[in-house]
């Protein structure tokens, strides 16, 4: 009949990603200037982070698992955290500071591209359902 979704694949998880470091770079400029830090620097800030985030979600192999459900999601906040910049003794606290607030603000982007996408899904089910219940007869 039809396929249910069983979560975010890995594919979608890293567009995603690439969508939220976008968003995060076009609608934070003025903090991006303040921190005189280019466009570059920051898309390499958040890879990095995001890097950790997908080998926490998604396990470091290869065969590991395919998808992460809604409650995963949920959770991404506390992964998040888990991988945010620590120090290092070399890298001074500030600047550390201002990269973990760049993540961060980032992860709210993130977090609601992932709940749009399972949102979508639900609605494609949704709809499906519709369409099979709608052909019943009133016998």
């Amino acid at each position: 009949m039809f396929d249910v979704k069983s979560g975010i694949t890995k594919t979608q998880f890293k567009d995603a990603v690439k969508k939220a470091i976008i968003c995060t770079i076009m609608s934070h400029p003025e903090r991006i200037s303040d921190n005189c830090i280019n466009d570059e620097e920051v898309a390499s800030i958040l890879v990095r982070f995001y890097k950790k985030i997908f080998r926490k979600v998604y396990g470091e192999k290869e065969e590991s698992k395919e998808c992460i459900d809604i409650n995963e999601v949920d959770e991404i906040y506390v992964i998040a955290f888990d991988c945010l910049y620590k120090d290092d003794g070399i890298t001074p606290n500030y600047v550390i500071y201002q990269e973990n607030m760049l993540c961060l603000t980032s992860i709210n982007a993130l977090y609601e591209i992932l709940r749009s996408k399972i949102e979508d899904d639900y609605c494609e089910l949704e709809r499906d359902i519709d369409g099979l219940l709608n052909m019943w007869s009133d016998d």
